[in-house]
């Protein structure tokens, strides 16, 4: 039979341990070598921080800087982008985007975040990012000339130029 009495002292010495930490680096370290359950390091924490100078910003900044937890946080990354980026690809065939689609574009763009769109227009989040790019883009060369009125025609034509061109466009700051 285990002696609770015993691990009850031992967790309590590693708890005064973890408490005699004097930066949150240190804290970090010192609470991956004790052996003091997750809830009780969280309130530990807490309570660390109240005696201190320091806040829990400062703590979650030297945990991110940790060896250990930055290749926690590296494993399985790709996994995880793999099966974030297949949930939200809702690609059904590579196709040109028409005259019409990009009007619809524009009219619905403000109206939904880019999981919807892509949803709607049959594409993936990228492909809506690229979009919004493009967009972004053609109101800037609007910008440069503001006495010049662009039509609905205009901005499909501009809109329907590779992204680059756009650039070049606002770059030279000529149309």
């Amino acid at each position: 039979m285990l002696d609770t009495s015993n691990i009850t002292k031992l967790i309590a010495a590693q708890e005064k341990y973890l408490m005699e930490a004097t930066t949150p680096e240190d804290w970090i370290q010192r609470s991956l070598e004790v052996i003091v359950p997750r809830g009780r390091k969280s309130a530990l924490a807490g309570l660390w921080l109240k005696d201190r100078k320091f806040t829990s910003a400062d703590l979650k900044h030297a945990r991110n800087r940790h060896p250990y937890w930055k290749q926690i946080k590296q494993n399985g990354y790709k996994e995880r982008n793999k099966k974030r980026w297949s949930k939200f690809n809702f690609l059904t065939k590579k196709q040109k985007w028409s005259e019409d689609k990009i009007k619809r574009f524009l009219k619905v763009h403000s109206l939904y975040v880019d999981r919807e769109l892509a949803e709607m227009f049959e594409t993936t989040i990228p492909g809506i990012q690229h979009w919004r790019r493009k967009l972004k883009l053609v109101d800037r060369i609007k910008c440069q000339d503001p006495s010049r009125r662009y039509t609905l025609r205009t901005v499909v034509f501009l809109m329907s130029m590779a992204e680059y061109k756009l650039r070049e466009l606002v770059t030279k700051e000529v149309l």
